[in-house]
């Protein structure tokens, strides 16, 4: 563990390795499920944790397909399981993105627009230019997502709707005629998740999520692990990891495959969407 640790290429990497191997090496936690997406980041931890070793308590890898997964993610999953000699256990989703589409909506932009959206939908809302105070008169109910239309998150808030130039001029023009929502990602993913960790009933919960990453995700969560008293403890090992950090643990674990051959985060968003296309409601 100490070789692993002194030849991590940034202090980040380092710190993280020194504070982290006691969780599995020391058998703290008797019971570990991890969840895998076939990414960078989920190889890295992958990486980490077989690094760590788990002498005393035991592992499980656990991936999720929505249902709109790559052919070459799943089979850099086996490429993992011969590298590392471990099993990644598949669950199907308890509801498939396409269906979650169908029946609830379409993903627009991120899980936070795309949720306020669909709470406007949800009042019948007229995509108006109107003051907030106007607005909140006319939808009660409505108070979060008003703020969001209305920029009245803060200066400089993620949370408002200027963030994405000329998008309430555009949805004010064009209001969207089809449903919108952010239920897929809950439907197709986080439930069958919470089911899984149900059956299992591990006393940490493992995932790789990084702060620097941004994204809803990120936002949820003040540090890289959370202590739960007679309960399942969180850890997200990689959550400091910054940029320059994922770059460098090459050298020192292993290159993740899906990454260095395109097959990035943002590469599957695109082909996840090309994919929905053929979803549209007309089409229905």
């Amino acid at each position: 563990m100490m070789t692993f640790a002194k030849a991590a290429p940034t202090q980040t990497i380092q710190e993280e390795i020194i504070k982290h191997h006691w969780k599995f090496a020391d058998g703290f936690f008797k019971k570990i499920m991890v969840s895998v997406s076939g990414g960078a980041d989920s190889d890295r931890m992958i990486d980490m944790i077989e690094h760590f070793g788990y002498p005393t308590g035991y592992v499980e890898y656990h991936y999720f397909d929505t249902g709109m997964e790559f052919a070459a993610t799943k089979a850099h999953l086996d490429d993992l399981e011969k590298k590392y000699g471990i099993t990644i256990k598949r669950h199907r989703a308890k509801m498939p993105v396409p269906l979650a589409v169908k029946k609830y909506g379409y993903p627009f932009l991120n899980k936070k627009f795309s949720n306020y959206i669909h709470r406007l939908q949800s009042h019948n809302f007229k995509w108006e230019d109107k003051p907030f105070e106007v607005l909140l008169a006319e939808y009660p109910r409505c108070k979060a997502a008003l703020r969001w239309w209305c920029n009245e998150w803060g200066d400089g808030s993620k949370n408002n709707i200027n963030r994405r130039k000329y998008l309430k001029e555009f949805m004010i023009e064009n209001p969207p005629d089809f449903p919108i929502s952010d239920v897929c990602c809950q439907k197709a993913k986080k439930d069958t998740a919470h089911a899984i960790a149900k059956e299992v009933k591990p006393d940490l919960d493992v995932q790789g999520v990084r702060k620097a990453e941004g994204g809803v995700r990120s936002q949820a969560y003040k540090g890289c692990f959370d202590d739960i008293r007679c309960g399942c403890s969180r850890l997200r090992p990689l959550y400091w990891f910054k940029k320059e950090d994922c770059a460098a643990f090459k050298t020192v674990g292993i290159t993740a495959p899906t990454a260095e051959q395109g097959w990035t985060r943002r590469t599957n968003r695109v082909h996840r969407h090309e994919q929905l296309r053929i979803l549209h409601p007309r089409d229905l």
